[in-house]
């Protein structure tokens, strides 16, 4: 669970969602009455293990394995999360400094994994999202390219400026600084002030969304983008050529054509077209919306109050300065990305008349799919450096009861699981407009 300083403030009200999964009943015709262990963990245990066994004995034919569970050791290709680091240094002064850096893909802005060889060297590293993945050599000169970019890009960010990728990056790390937030009273004292000022007609303020619940936007959003991450394939060109691609892991590709498809479906090929048609307006739809509500939150901790509106262009020019400056560093195709997609989700999930062709080009435009997912991801973690987050806690139970005679005993199951989130909000207590890069950091520009 991601952790957050102590100044952020929760919501004073929890999101409380009850989930229901008691049609799971087993059926047991025995004489005797067997009970099932009511522990939910039991159940969790024996799947991962069945599951893993059953992979073990498909990769490994000639290695058999004894002892218990506890004895298995599960390897993970990429086990390596580059999505959460943490670089602590001393700068030219003296003074400690600490930030966090989450590894990103240049290409759509996705989260990085990577991999060790036995001499513990970068082996590989991959984008979760679209795939971009880089081997050998290859892998071990990026990292060390982006080792060096980080420690002119963290010296940068923690003095206020921006940070600056090579143009030519296929990853980078991207720095979050740490700073002072706003205690829970300071936020709620301003938040209070906020709500005798007078509404404005355009736009949403603090008399319905009182502390916290911008975090609520960001959880939204982050599911959002998480639902559509494998709809479409985000190298492809056009919506007319999305095969079914498996990649090895030396980076080879394996299409795949059902031929029992086309011989079943006189309409295989205009039924494969519509739906990748679906797959690219489904994709360009949920981004945008989760631009919206990203850059919605950031405007409404920052600014207590946001546009009522869809236009993303425009959500766009009303973010603060100091956000909007961070987030064209990170992406600077945004602001046209945002623009081309303006009425993406306004206008385009009704088809209107007044939209006419470029409501049919959203069918199509894949690249305005990938540059509004990549825009989403950009805005999202603007949100987390201005102290946006949230909490998602899962608590399950089990009930176990028995009925019939002994020649025909039955046992249900009931699970029940319940969700509870909370919204987090802290926004910092300073948050001067960031200064350019400065390439000789940390000396004055001359």
């Amino acid at each position: 669970m991601r952790s957050f300083p102590a100044s952020v403030f929760s919501a004073i009200s929890e999101v409380s969602v009850s989930g229901f999964l008691n049609t799971h009943q087993a059926d047991f015709n025995t004489k005797e009455p067997q009970m099932v262990r009511p522990a939910l963990i039991d159940a969790v245990t024996n799947t991962i293990r069945r599951a893993y066994n059953r992979y073990r004995k498909s990769r490994v034919q000639d290695t058999e394995r004894c002892g218990s569970a506890a004895d298995l050791t599960i390897e993970m290709d990429w086990g390596v999360d580059l999505d959460s680091l943490t670089f602590r240094w001393t700068g030219w002064d003296g003074t400690a400094h600490e930030a966090r850096v989450k590894g990103r893909c240049a290409r759509c802005w996705g989260g990085l994994v990577a991999r060790h060889d036995d001499r513990h060297q970068i082996s590989g590293m991959k984008c979760r999202v679209c795939g971009e993945k880089l081997e050998g050599e290859a892998a071990r000169d990026e990292d060390t390219r982006m080792r060096n970019e980080h420690a002119a890009n963290r010296g940068n960010v923690s003095s206020g400026r921006l940070p600056r990728y090579a143009d030519n990056a296929t990853f980078v790390l991207k720095t979050f600084p740490a700073r002072e937030h706003m205690s829970p009273d300071d936020l709620c004292a301003r938040v209070t002030r906020s709500k005798a000022m007078p509404s404005k007609g355009n736009k949403i303020d603090r008399n319905g969304f009182p502390p916290g619940t911008p975090g609520y936007f960001v959880l939204q959003a982050t599911t959002l983008m998480a639902s559509v991450e494998n709809i479409f394939h985000p190298h492809m060109q056009s919506v007319a050529d999305f095969p079914r691609v498996r990649f090895r892991d030396d980076g080879s590709a394996i299409w795949t054509i059902s031929t029992e498809g086309i011989g079943d479906d006189p309409q295989f090929h205009e039924r494969r077209l519509l739906r990748n048609l679906g797959e690219t307006l489904t994709a360009a739809m949920i981004s945008a919306f989760a631009c919206e509500l990203a850059m919605k939150a950031v405007s409404l901790t920052v600014n207590d109050e946001a546009l009522k509106k869809h236009d993303l262009k425009q959500l766009y020019d009303d973010l603060p300065e100091p956000s909007r400056r961070r987030v064209a560093a990170d992406y600077p195709g945004i602001a046209a990305a945002l623009d081309a997609g303006r009425q993406t989700f306004d206008s385009w999930r009704y088809f209107e008349s007044s939209v006419g062709e470029a409501a049919a080009r959203a069918l199509i435009d894949t690249e305005q799919a990938r540059n509004l997912g990549k825009a989403a991801r950009v805005i999202l973690d603007e949100a987390e450096t201005v102290g946006l987050g949230y909490a998602v806690n899962l608590e399950g139970r089990q009930d176990v009861r028995a009925s019939g005679a002994a020649g025909a005993h039955r046992q249900h199951l009931d699970i029940r699981l319940n969700i509870n989130v909370t919204g987090r909000e802290g926004p910092p207590s300073h948050d001067p407009v960031p200064a350019p890069y400065n390439p000789t950091y940390p000396f004055p520009l001359t």
